[in-house]
This record gives structure tokens, C-alpha cells and sequence, in this order.
């Protein structure tokens, strides 16, 4: 194999290289954003499970306050 022949074999495999990295940093983005999303959810569901036993409470409140 002559010297181009491997040049052109070692450039063409730095371009996958390189692409691959730029996937990598771009799944890793994507599962930050991710992340990210679902930590709200999960604030948004705390709350809203919260509001729910406070309501709950309120509700068995008036209930033993009625008997």
C-alpha cells in the first residue's frame, strides 16, 4: 500500500472520528435536556402530590367534623 493510498484511508477514518464525536455531543445534549425535563416533572408531581394530601386531609377533616 502506498503512502497516499494510506493517507486517504487515514483521513476518511478521522472523518468518522470526528462525526462520531459530534453524535456523542449531541446525544449527551439531548439526554441533559432530557434530564432536565424530567426533573420538572418530577417537581411538578411532588407538588401536585402534596396539594392532593393537603385536599385529602381536608376533605377527612370535614368528614369527622360532620358525624
Amino acid at each position: 500500500m502506498d503512502y497516499e493510498k494510506m493517507a486517504e484511508i487515514h483521513e476518511a477514518e478521522v472523518a468518522k472520528i470526528v462525526e462520531l464525536e459530534a453524535k456523542v455531543d449531541q446525544f449527551t445534549e439531548e439526554l441533559k435536556k432530557a434530564k432536565e425535563d424530567l426533573k420538572a416533572v418530577g417537581e411538578e408531581l411532588t407538588e401536585l402530590w402534596k396539594r392532593f394530601n393537603a385536599l385529602k386531609a381536608d376533605v377527612l377533616k370535614e368528614i369527622e367534623e360532620s358525624k
